[in-house]
């Protein structure tokens, strides 16, 4: 997997996408995206995006 991101004080987003795989996975691709949202104890990363 390869993810590209910006990680602030308060937030972070970016991108991520699947550049390889191998046994079960072999030939699986994806990409999404990526969005933290602040919580009392760091950043909350949510991933979105499909995988096939």
């Amino acid at each position: 997997m390869r993810l590209t991101a910006r990680f602030g004080e308060l937030d972070s987003t970016g991108t991520w996408r699947i550049v390889d795989a191998w046994g079960a996975y072999d030939g699986v691709h994806g990409s999404g995206s990526l969005v933290g949202t602040p919580t009392a104890t760091g950043i909350d990363d949510r991933y979105v995006g499909t995988a096939r």
